[in-house]
């Protein structure tokens, strides 16, 4: 008998060993997503502060289309923001808009002056 309870011990453990591997990570993962990061620029390409601030977060992908920023520069002076909230200040004032999925935060070119268009039947 003390054997079995030996065995599904052996057998058992590498279960709780993921287990606790994977909420590590996600705790993790939720922590990372929080980060706040300060950044100071003047005169720079868009573009590269996007690239720049990647790297800070070590967890957003910032998905744009260089033909869509490149051609304005910022100047900031950003204190303990997200990276959502970063690109938020970073756009504004710009027909530039944004929008965060899971680590993913996009940027695109509004179309239409800055309005949002909808087709008929999305409305």
């Amino acid at each position: 008998m003390n054997g079995n309870l030996k065995m599904r011990e052996k057998k058992i453990r590498p279960f709780w060993l993921l287990l606790s591997f994977c909420c590590l990570s996600l705790q993790t993962m939720a922590q990372t997503a929080d980060k706040k990061v300060s950044y100071q620029c003047k005169n720079e390409k868009l573009s590269a502060v996007f690239e720049q601030l990647e790297r800070l977060s070590g967890y957003y992908r910032l998905q744009f289309a260089y033909a869509d920023v490149e051609r304005y520069t910022v100047s900031a002076d950003l204190k303990e923001v997200t990276i959502p909230q970063a690109v938020g200040e970073l756009i504004k004032g710009k027909p530039l808009s944004y929008m965060v999925e899971n680590q993913y935060v996009y940027i695109k070119q509004q179309r239409g002056g800055g309005k949002t268009l909808f087709k008929k039947s999305d409305v």
